[in-house]
């Protein structure tokens, strides 16, 4: 090898350094997109269980000549695929605030964000199901909405949102947090991923 070959003294820790930095971004981005879907989660969670509306519903019958009113409330409870979202989605609020956790204590401890072989093994079946729980949560309260907003012709169900506007909108409103959360989780997703499989590149390179 020539002296033009020979690499620069000074290349091997500048790398090094690109290296270090590279992982410590990427450490505080997945923290900070879990900080990111959690917050969202909250948010769609806290409005989709809050949400109730009260309303005097006109009901005219068949042989009378004036209409009567009915109140009716509108509550998440009421709906089963609405009693769905919340439980999922409270199921990933306490995943997510427990993986941000598990998450701190990994990079203060080891320096890495995933730890052990098994932790990362853990963390990234456990994101695959959370990430399919919080899609079918979003995808079923989609349907459920448009059908309320739209209603249903061929099997008589009416539209809900013409009576509850207030509830729709904020039906609505949770329901595109949902969404931005899963966006914002499927990163994490991928980079869990990235973080399994690179360790087993890691040991058969070195079992070269």
């Amino acid at each position: 090898m020539g002296v033009a070959d020979a690499p620069s003294p000074g290349n091997v820790p500048v790398l090094g350094d690109m290296k270090n930095r590279s992982a410590a971004e990427m450490k505080i981005s997945v923290l900070a997109l879990r900080a990111l879907t959690l917050v969202l989660l909250v948010i769609a969670l806290a409005l989709m269980v809050s949400n109730k509306q009260t309303q005097s519903i006109p009901i005219k019958l068949p042989g009378m000549a004036s209409t009567i009113f009915l109140k009716k409330t509108a509550t998440f409870s009421q709906i089963t695929g609405v009693q769905y979202y919340v439980g999922a989605l409270s199921v990933a609020v306490a995943y997510m605030f427990f993986q941000m956790l598990a998450g701190l204590f990994t990079i203060l401890t080891t320096g890495s964000i995933v730890g052990s072989k098994s932790r990362a093994w853990v963390t990234f079946i456990l994101d695959q199901l959370i990430a399919y729980l919080m899609v079918s949560a979003a995808t079923v309260v989609a349907e459920v909405g448009y059908i309320a907003r739209r209603g249903e012709t061929k099997v008589g169900w009416n539209q809900v949102c013409s009576d509850f506007k207030h509830y729709c909108f904020i039906y609505g409103f949770s329901l595109v947090n949902a969404f931005l959360a899963t966006i914002a989780f499927l990163p994490v997703v991928a980079v869990s991923a990235f973080h399994l499989f690179r360790m087993y590149g890691a040991q058969s390179a070195q079992s070269k």
